[in-house]
């Protein structure tokens, strides 16, 4: 069988095989010629009557992804315009999509939940950049199941609505299906406002998780209509269904929590990402799923015969805030539901340990543990070498023997209610989690990180924030 012939993307890119085509897009692999690399290419025809304002846009936001590094999210390499032709390069996505999941196996409701909960950091990273809006569909979410522990992965980087602007559908259009499945908007995963084409921000991706969590509890799409009409009529009207009437193990408040999340006022749905990570920790099954400390304080307890709250609904209700995420503001910090107090907290800004719960990394545990106090917004981690007077912020000399830490190895910076960590090009790199980070690239951290500086692994660690991955078994 003939080979494919190959050709060169923006000057880098070789390109091996086509994924799938439909104009003016086609997704392919290919190889930087320069790294070897294999990556996911995108590429879009522009017509002669595109809007050169729209690709502007897009360029403008694919910079703010850049940024924007996660275990959670695709990673974002590389993008131009060659001549009629837009390009996007990317990492190609680990792992089955979620809908071969949902379309091959029964997922078990702490699982659903574990899943949800990744999504949910993930969103919560994109949000603290400005990016909201995103496509959650199943297909466009990865779960790598190689590893000790599940990682979910976004890979949605905006398509739909560049494709939307460049080359509108018509209702015709998407009663056949002649449109590539990016660029459709699909009624049975969009939001109210998406329908009614009112404001979108994160209170829109905060629905859609609720509409994937139900649909990996229940195996099947709350709202489906005849065709697509009544599909975004039900969207827009109808309130969740019991998940009860689908699966008879199911708690009051897991149902209160979805339905919260899929209010059709955006209004009246969690104040941001974090809010609903945080009630789904608190929900209880048989198999518990715990959140450390203060988080714990809401157990669950038997449903009155009358169908009141329960007591964890009632806790629940009181304390989750139901307030609009200003897209590009601040992300608020709940514990217990409350907002917490702004860091730092007794001049305090984060910690990094010495104690690591990352169960894919094959370390002992050292036999006494050493917090590392970070009091300042801004600080240099390193090696002390008085010979030539270099003085880190934080110095990490007696944690490495070896010596495999730079002298100026990392800067962790606090800016914006965002912690970032970046690599000042040291010798032996700088990691978080399993991914190395570029030099002088600044990655957003979250609490509870594997940092890794040359051979040395710490966790980073946020003053009151709750671990709410802890599990017990």
């Amino acid at each position: 069988m003939p080979q494919e012939q190959t050709h060169l993307v923006g000057g880098l890119y070789c390109v091996n095989k086509t994924l799938s085509t439909s104009d003016p897009l086609t997704i392919c692999t290919a190889e930087q010629i320069k790294t070897h690399e294999a990556v996911e290419l995108a590429l879009i025809t522009l017509s002669s009557n595109n809007q050169p304002i729209a690709v502007r846009d897009y360029f403008k936001q694919l910079e703010r992804r850049r940024q924007t590094q996660s275990i959670r999210l695709r990673h974002l390499y590389d993008w131009g315009q060659q001549e009629k032709q837009i390009y996007i390069a990317s990492a190609i996505p680990r792992g089955i999509s979620l809908q071969q999941i949902l379309d091959t196996e029964n997922i078990e409701i702490e699982r659903a939940i574990e899943l949800g909960q990744q999504i949910g950091l993930g969103l919560t990273t994109l949000h603290a950049q400005g990016i909201a809006g995103l496509d959650l569909r199943p297909q466009f979410i990865t779960v790598d199941t190689a590893g000790a522990q599940e990682r979910v992965q976004i890979n949605d980087l905006g398509l739909r609505a560049l494709l939307q602007q460049l080359s509108p559908l018509t209702t015709s259009d998407q009663r056949k299906g002649a449109a590539h499945e990016i660029a459709f908007l699909d009624p049975r995963y969009a939001p109210p406002e998406y329908l009614n084409h009112e404001s979108i921000g994160p209170w829109s991706d905060i629905y859609q998780l609720g509409l994937l969590l139900f649909t990996m509890i229940t195996g099947r799409l709350p709202f489906v209509g005849k065709d697509i009409q009544e599909t975004a009529i039900l969207q827009k009207d109808k309130p969740l269904p019991a998940l009860r009437q689908y699966k008879h193990n199911i708690s009051a408040t897991l149902q209160e929590i979805l339905q919260h999340a899929t209010q059709k006022d955006r209004h009246s749905r969690f104040a941001n990402a974090a809010a609903l990570i945080r009630a789904l920790a608190t929900v209880q099954q048989e198999q518990p799923i715990q959140a450390s400390g203060p988080m714990m304080a809401l157990q669950h307890s038997s449903e009155p015969e009358n169908n009141s709250y329960t007591t964890e609904m009632y806790a629940l209700k009181q304390n989750i805030e139901h307030a609009p995420t200003i897209i590009g503001g601040p992300i608020r910090s709940h514990h217990e539901g409350k907002v917490t107090q702004q860091l730092p907290i007794n001049d305090v800004y984060a910690y990094i340990s010495t104690a690591h719960t990352d169960t894919s990394i094959a370390l002992p545990q050292p036999q006494h543990t050493e917090h590392i106090a970070i009091t300042q917004p801004s600080a240099i981690l390193g090696r002390l070498d008085p010979k030539r007077n270099v003085r880190p912020d934080i110095d990490l000399s007696k944690l490495d023997p070896k010596m495999t830490i730079s002298r100026k190895h990392a800067q962790l910076c606090f800016t914006e209610q965002i912690f970032t960590l970046e690599d000042l090009g040291s010798r032996n790199k700088t990691r978080v989690g399993d991914k190395v980070i570029p030099p002088h690239v600044p990655v957003i951290l979250e609490h509870g990180d594997i940092i890794v500086l040359g051979s040395v692994h710490l966790r980073f660690e946020i003053p009151g924030t709750p671990d709410i991955y802890t599990t017990t078994k």
